[in-house]
């Protein structure tokens, strides 16, 4: 989804830009727009190493003692159970 929504806003942005006439004062603003969007397309991209690095169907290790498993988006402790703060932090 945030991938999504960063690739319409750069789209939006680049249309918005192409609509309007060029002029001094539009190209830096023009460009302080693009350089705005690009970082936050940028944050969006790299928000959580894990989630570019996954298989869907694998089980991964963020942690020693805690596994974490794709296809049911959840995250457990090897010896205890169900673990609330790695399942938010790795699939929120």
């Amino acid at each position: 989804m945030t991938r999504w929504l960063a690739v319409m806003l750069v789209a939006v942005t680049t249309a918005a830009g192409l609509a309007h006439p060029a002029s001094a004062k539009s190209d830096v603003a023009a460009a302080i727009v693009a350089g705005v969007a690009g970082a936050a397309v940028g944050a969006a991209l790299s928000k959580n190493e894990h989630k570019a690095k996954r298989n869907r169907k694998a089980h991964f290790k963020p942690a020693p003692g805690v596994t974490c498993f794709d296809y049911q988006a959840a995250c457990y402790y090897d010896d205890a159970g169900f673990s609330r703060s790695w399942t938010k932090r790795i699939y929120r």
